[in-house]
């Protein structure tokens, strides 16, 4: 898994092509983020080689880290489970911040960027670092 850590508090994810994710690899992927970031951020997840998120990690990327995770982005592609799983997490749990899926990388990360100035314009979000 490559973590990217943009200085406006953007936390670009890829995850490796077959990589399942279940509830020991995303608390071990939170632990990584908190190494790289400390505070709150928004979250950019290129899962379209993710075959399977199990529903122990489905439950642990709902919460919000007691509103450190502010938004997400999650990059399913075209095709793929990705965009389903996504779908069905957002119907299976409760997600108190912003969540869109995205085909691609490059408009998940603008959007991601867009989300994170107008998080800092309402004082939610530190400035740059």
């Amino acid at each position: 898994m490559q973590l990217t850590r943009f200085s406006d508090r953007v936390i670009l994810v890829v995850a490796d092509e077959g990589l399942v994710l279940d509830g020991k690899t995303g608390r071990e992927l939170r632990d990584q983020i908190s190494m790289v970031i400390q505070g709150p951020y928004v979250v950019v997840s290129d899962l379209r080689g993710v075959p399977f998120v199990d529903r122990d990690a489905r439950a642990l990327f709902a919460d919000d880290e007691d509103g450190i995770v502010l938004a997400s982005a999650i990059v399913a592609g075209r095709d793929g489970p990705i965009r389903l799983l996504a779908n069905r997490w957002l119907a299976d749990n409760v997600v108190t911040r912003p969540v869109v899926v995205f085909d691609g990388t490059e408009e998940a990360l603008a959007w991601g960027h867009a989300t994170a100035a107008e998080l800092r314009a309402a004082g939610q979000l530190p400035e740059p670092s």
